[in-house]
């Protein structure tokens, strides 16, 4: 008897244990600061800053911008919320600056949430023709490439509509993405291969074998290749 009560109390404590809570998890307190948000984030074209992508837990929708300021050493978080009073997304993959905006991937979203530098006010969202976008990647001016993971795609972005000009499709996902020259590399881990695509005419030419799984890309000073 002995033996089988500590069993069930065994039993007991595991599942306790194991219980899950209901709710998302918890925001992220903003750093000790004399600063309001408001404040940091009117003078923020005034400061240097990292942006800092929260990916979230997949299928919650709770994505979300922090905002470092070296200088400072402050971190401004919910940045895109507390500005544009709605929830970033789900599933926060990458961010890149271009000109004035800065452009966010929400992969499990489907959408680029496009927001001014210098405020994070949103500018627009991309939503038509997108499918997961992981990163983006200008190639010109006036237009860029974004991958994605579930699409087995490539976007082409037009920059001056700020939307989906046209596609380059492949069978696989696409990842990581580096210029070369009038080229652009694009990894694609699910088929061990390096895309190659001509930027003028956003056509794949050529591709590279690889080892399992090509990531990130990058070269050296003598231009040679490392993936």
């Amino acid at each position: 008897m002995k033996k089988a009560g500590f069993l069930l109390f065994f039993v007991v404590i595991i599942l306790w244990g194991c219980e899950k809570k209901d709710g998302p998890w918890p925001h992220t307190k903003n750093s000790s600061s004399d600063q309001t948000a408001d404040s940091l984030i009117s003078t923020a074209s005034e400061k240097s800053f990292l942006i800092i992508s929260n990916e979230g837990n997949f299928g919650w929708g709770n994505a979300s911008l922090s905002i470092y300021y070296p200088d400072e050493k402050k971190v401004l978080n919910n940045v895109f919320q507390s500005v544009n009073h709605y929830n970033l997304g789900d599933v926060f993959q990458s961010a890149y600056v271009f000109d004035q905006w800065i452009f966010l991937m929400i992969d499990n979203s489907h959408k680029i949430e496009v927001i001014e530098k210098e405020t994070f006010k949103k500018v627009k969202t991309i939503s038509n023709n997108v499918f997961s976008p992981r990163y983006f990647l200008p190639v010109s001016p006036d237009k860029a490439y974004v991958t994605s993971i579930w699409g087995k795609r490539i976007h082409v972005l037009n920059l001056n509509s700020l939307e989906v000009s046209h596609t380059v499709y492949y069978y696989q996902p696409t990842e990581k993405m580096l210029p070369y020259g009038d080229k652009v590399l694009v990894s694609c881990p699910q088929s061990n291969k390096i895309l190659i695509i001509d930027s003028q005419t956003d056509k794949i030419i050529d591709s590279l074998e690889t080892a399992e799984f090509p990531n990130s890309m990058v070269t050296d000073a003598n231009q040679n290749l490392w993936v």
